[in-house]
């Protein structure tokens, strides 16, 4: 019985692990977009060019379905930083419709001029994207503590069999 505790014990610091792993990912995303909202708050403002657009090309010869959606093409735009060099910045947050040469507004911090963040044409804005992520790991986090305590449960549960004798499927 004490080698399936044992085994109930490291399946939930695995999971423990799991749980770590996401939570640094929500950090890092949730600074993420700090870091967006506070460029659009008080960042400079300048226009942006696009330079440059990548479509990937499709894989399939046949219609798609109707729920299929192809991979959003990367723009690459180009602004002038503070100091009047040209900055650069791929994003896939443009209307598709956006083509090499239309004009955009990119918001910067001054100490980090080659990171833009669009400030109109966004599909999505800062406060939904952090809401998803949220959402998405609350998700995240009510599967994992299922699985975990699913896991030591049927542990726990195989040892109590084994201790006390009772027939187990490993005895067919």
């Amino acid at each position: 019985m004490l080698f399936f505790d044992v085994l109930a014990v490291v399946w939930l610091v695995l999971a423990g692990f799991l749980v770590l792993l996401g939570c640094a990912t929500a950090v890092y995303v949730f600074r993420l977009h700090r870091w967006e909202r506070r460029a659009l708050r008080k960042g400079s403002r300048v226009p942006a060019r696009c330079v440059e657009v990548q479509r990937e090309p499709l894989r399939y010869s046949k219609p798609h379905p109707k729920n299929h959606h192809p991979p959003a093409p990367k723009f690459l735009l180009e602004y002038a930083g503070p100091d009047g060099a040209p900055q650069r910045f791929r994003t896939t947050r443009l209307p598709e419709e956006t083509a090499v040469g239309d004009e955009l507004t990119v918001a910067y911090h001054p100490e980090r001029p080659e990171v833009g963040v669009l400030v109109a044409g966004r599909k999505r804005t800062a406060l939904t994207d952090t809401a998803r992520v949220l959402g998405g790991f609350l998700l995240f986090l009510l599967v994992a503590a299922a699985i975990a305590a699913a896991g030591a449960a049927f542990l726990h549960g195989l040892g109590e069999e084994i201790a006390h004798g009772e027939p187990t499927w490993a005895e067919f």
